[in-house]
């Protein structure tokens, strides 16, 4: 849970496209340069693609890791196997009908998979291609392609197809403290500066209220978590264990123990999430 984020894209571009660029690199015996222009090339799309597929897209359910990640990984696979355009749109295609990801499975093993599940059909979708596979070649804006049938509102952005090859939008990839969902990090990063400079006696805390834009209430608001990867999504509890003085820049704070411990779940118990759409949603 250290996977970069775009604000963006709505989703962790590198997660996808690097395990892309580093199986391909050492398969073709790719230099450095070759394969941080296949990175670039890669993260790029996926972060111009799920701009694109936007927050109506996201609220849907979908998560834009897998989706637009496949997309950009395709990309950097296709650069990399040096397909030609023609077969690239192919590639494009094949990804197209295997692209999928929903957020139901946050909290679960079931959302890392997605960034392993995008990467291999990313792979699998290029190689066929370039043994002249065929598919539809314009496959993310036909009729009842990707765009139409994956919750699009419709709308493609300036910034998302502007300045292709001229502007880079992925030099605004934003890096994680905690690990655990980004959705989370403002809240924590507020209660780390309030515990810094206050002294904090926590049986003294009858609740604590934590406003939020409304669209993280269905990424990370799981009330009470029972498992290490709930946690990860979880308002109140994360805010209990760094109350608790736990490191949550630590992987492992974030485990099945620290769901049931009694000190940490009468903090989690006394946090209130309330969605407030005036926030900033990033």
């Amino acid at each position: 849970d250290y996977d970069n984020t775009h604000f963006i894209n709505l989703g962790h571009p590198t997660a996808v496209v690097l395990p892309v660029v580093l199986a391909l690199s050492e398969k073709f015996n790719l230099n450095l340069d070759e394969s941080i222009t296949a990175y670039i090339i890669g993260v790029e799309t996926s972060i111009r693609i799920g701009h694109i597929l936007g927050f109506s897209h996201y609220n849907a359910g979908f998560h834009q890791t897998a989706t637009s990640g496949a997309f950009g990984a395709t990309a950097a696979a296709s650069r990399i196997m040096n397909l030609s355009l023609n077969q690239t749109m192919h590639a494009f295609g094949l990804v197209s009908t295997q692209a999928s990801g929903i957020k139901s499975q946050f909290g679960t093993m079931g959302k890392p998979f997605h960034a392993g599940m995008a990467a291999s059909n990313a792979i699998q979708s290029t190689k066929l291609a370039s043994l002249n596979f065929i598919s539809v070649i314009n496959s993310l804006e036909c009729e009842q392609g990707f765009l139409d049938t994956h919750s699009w509102n419709g709308n493609i952005p300036d910034v998302a197809i502007n300045d292709l090859g001229k502007n880079y939008l992925y030099t605004k990839i934003k890096y994680k403290f905690f690990a655990c969902c980004h959705g989370l990090h403002s809240a924590l990063e507020a209660l780390s500066f309030i515990q810094n400079n206050n002294t904090i006696d926590l049986k003294k805390i009858t609740m604590i209220k934590i406003e939020t834009n409304s669209s993280w209430l269905k990424v990370c608001n799981i009330q009470k978590p029972s498992t290490g990867l709930e946690a990860k999504f979880s308002y109140a509890l994360t805010t209990s264990m760094i109350l608790n003085g736990i490191n949550m820049s630590k992987p492992n704070s974030y485990n099945q123990k620290v769901c049931t411990d009694t000190v940490i779940t009468e903090i989690r118990d006394k946090v209130i999430v309330i969605g407030n759409n005036n926030i900033p949603k990033s």
